[in-house]
Formats: C-alpha cells, sequence, structure tokens
C-alpha cells in the first residue's frame, strides 16, 4: 500500500534465489526513513512483502532458506520472502505459465527484473516484447520498476 500503509510489496521477475529480497531487506533495515510507532524513541521499518517468481522451479527451496536467514540475520520478523511460482517473461500476462505474476498485479509496488532479459533476447524480440508492455500497462498506478541489464544494445528495442 501507499503512505506507509501495509507491507511493501515486491515482486522479483526471475529472481531465485531473493537477492533482491536480501538488497530491499537490507536497504530498509539500516535506512534513516523510519516511521516512529508511536512511543518515545521507538521507530520500525515498513513490512516488505517479497515474491520471486522465476522459469526455473528448483530456486523454491532456496528461496526458503534465504527468507530464514535474512529475517533472522536481520531481525526483522516482519520481512517475508516467498517463492511465488513460474514465470516466463517470453509470453504474455495472461499465458498460464505467469498466473502467478497476474495475480500479484494489483498489489506490488516494486517490480524488479535483473539480468533476464538479454538471456531472453531473441524470444522478447519476436513476441514484441509482450510481457513488459502487458506488465506496464496492467501494474497499479505508482509502482516502480527497476530492470538492469549488462548488455546495453538491448534498450533500444524494449
Amino acid at each position: 500500500g501507499d503512505g506507509g500503509e501495509g507491507p511493501y510489496c515486491m515482486v522479483s521477475l526471475g529472481g531465485g534465489p531473493g537477492f533482491d529480497f536480501v538488497g530491499a531487506a537490507l536497504a530498509s533495515s539500516f535506512s534513516t526513513s523510519t516511521s516512529t510507532t508511536g512511543r518515545e524513541g521507538s521507530t520500525s521499518t515498513r513490512s516488505i512483502k517479497a515474491t520471486i517468481l522465476d522459469y526455473e522451479e528448483g530456486w523454491a527451496d532456496l528461496v526458503r532458506a534465504m527468507d530464514l536467514s535474512t529475517r533472522n540475520i536481520l531481525q526483522q520478523p516482519h520481512f517475508s520472502c516467498n517463492w511465488g511460482g513460474k514465470c516466463d517473461i517470453t509470453k504474455p500476462i495472461t499465458d498460464p505459465s505467469n498466473a502467478a505474476c497476474l495475480e500479484a498485479m494489483e498489489s506490488t509496488d516494486l517490480w524488479i527484473c535483473q539480468y533476464c532479459v538479454a538471456e531472453n533476447a531473441n524470444l522478447l524480440k519476436e513476441s514484441d516484447y509482450i510481457f513488459f508492455r502487458d506488465l506496464f500497462d496492467n501494474a497499479k498506478d505508482g509502482a516502480v520498476f527497476i530492470i538492469t541489464e549488462t548488455r546495453p544494445n538491448i534498450w533500444p528495442d524494449m
């Protein structure tokens, strides 16, 4: 939600084993933008709810391990990272392989896709980037997108 109400929801596309969650959790834990809970001198960070979607379903166990270790080390029980299921960025959002992504559309504040575009460049181009066009058109108002890639020649096509 916005205004600090409810958890900050993020989805990591192609994000196994959950390093995007670790980065967000670290940033939030060390952020100076904490909210006062009403008790003098007492602050708390906004909860984070991360969902990891990936074409490779083998990441599920590692996502659970990353969730537990991050919450334990940072002592942040209100953070969570869950395996959300399969996602295929080369197909439309409405494709059955992207059901979990479609379900997350209305609640996600932050979408992250790191280093998946180049490895799927040919299929993405053949599909006219339908997944990303669908995602941008249907994400909730105010959603933020972080897409990183090592090959700058990808951006003009996208």
